[in-house]
């Protein structure tokens, strides 16, 4: 009787020490600041990895992803075109059981994280657990500042005005990735571009009479105001007419940054997207 009894206490404590256990995980998975997620990783042939299901989300999961709903879901049902890179990484975990700690890019999401990878089953193919943080801002910081250096070396040795104006839009439309960049200098009443970063149109050079950007525009620019549109077929700044010859240049979406001296408008900086763009 005594070792019944003995055996009873010692389950009684066991199940008790679980609980408490599941009870401070629970704690700290709803805790957390980072990202926290389990995930089945699918295996196509040759143990290649071409897939992973989220099993276990974390409350600040969505914040950190923007993903809403994201338990139960695979990642190719969120984002089909995800870059591999992540498919790999997750892969090579499950297989080996090996950790990772890493910083990587999804380009579907618009997002670079910071994360610590592990597998969280002691058996090939296991689940494997995520924490990250979402790092975009930081990235966006190093990349605007190593950009800034890069412009500043290419431009310190010109001393011809075009020439800079030729340097500075080639490297800042490669860094953007739009289909146009240029620099317009205001001549009287037309724009003149001596030079022009195209990719995917052909250049926008020559001399454009300022009537031709629209009244709108031109009040703006006037008055050194910074033009943005994401989307020129829907912006409701546009009249009918000016949207008809946006489109018929193939700008779906531009930013404008005029230059004013002594109170007069002197020159733009412009790039353009074919496609609607949302400007960060």
């Amino acid at each position: 009787m005594a070792d019944q009894s003995t055996a009873s206490k010692n389950s009684s404590a066991s199940s008790d020490t679980s609980a408490d256990v599941r009870r401070s995980y629970l704690a700290l998975f709803n805790a957390i600041e980072q990202g926290f997620c389990t995930i089945d990783v699918v295996f196509g042939p040759d143990d290649r990895a071409i897939d992973y299901r989220f099993i276990e989300v974390s409350p600040s999961f969505e914040r950190q992803t923007g993903i809403k709903h994201g338990a139960g879901r695979s990642m190719r049902e969120i984002a089909p075109d995800q870059d591999e890179h992540w498919f790999e990484i997750y892969g090579r975990i499950s297989l080996t059981g090996e950790p990772a700690r890493f910083e990587q890019q999804s380009t579907p999401l618009e997002r670079w994280y910071s994360v610590y990878a592990f597998r969280i089953e002691d058996r090939p193919r296991g689940q494997v657990g995520i924490l990250f943080n979402d790092i975009t801002e930081r990235k966006r910081r190093e990349n605007y500042h190593a950009f800034l250096l890069k412009l500043s070396d290419a431009l310190r040795p010109l001393a011809d005005p075009e020439k800079v104006q030729a340097v500075a839009a080639d490297l800042l439309g490669a860094q953007l990735g739009v289909n146009h960049s240029h620099y317009g200098e205001v001549r009287g009443e037309y724009v003149c571009i001596s030079h022009s970063y195209a990719d995917g149109l052909p250049p926008m050079t020559g001399s454009f009479h300022a009537d031709d950007f629209g009244k709108r525009a031109m009040d703006g620019y006037r008055s050194g105001k910074l033009q943005v549109s994401v989307n020129t077929a829907t912006d409701p700044i546009f009249s009918a007419e000016e949207r008809q010859a946006l489109q018929g240049q193939h700008i779906g979406a531009y930013v404008a940054v005029p230059l004013v001296k002594d109170g007069e408008w002197v020159g733009t900086l412009g790039v353009q997207s074919i496609e609607p763009r949302e400007w960060t």
